[in-house]
């Protein structure tokens, strides 16, 4: 989605689609799970508002993104280094 302009007003599709798949793993206590589709909801909350739409989600969305992929490697025991390089272009 992310190399097809075109489609990010689907984003808000797509991050309905995610939450609902977010309460779920809340609700059957599934960290793990929770943890991967708020990184992905912060994802596409983020590439929604690049459509400079008139009813954006949260200008901060996109601050969760680094947070949430951090979090997403600790419960997936992922090395959260690894996140710090891909932010940081090192790796």
């Amino acid at each position: 989605m992310i190399d097809d302009r075109g489609s990010w007003p689907k984003a808000h599709h797509l991050f309905d689609h995610v939450r609902h798949k977010t309460i779920r793993a809340h609700r059957g206590h599934e960290i793990q799970a929770e943890a991967q589709f708020m990184f992905e909801e912060a994802c596409a909350k983020t590439l929604f508002n690049l459509t400079h739409s008139t009813a954006p989600f949260d200008s901060d969305s996109s601050y969760w993104i680094v947070p949430n992929a951090l979090t997403c490697a600790q419960k997936l025991g992922l090395d959260p280094m690894d996140v710090v390089r891909i932010v940081a272009g090192t790796d």
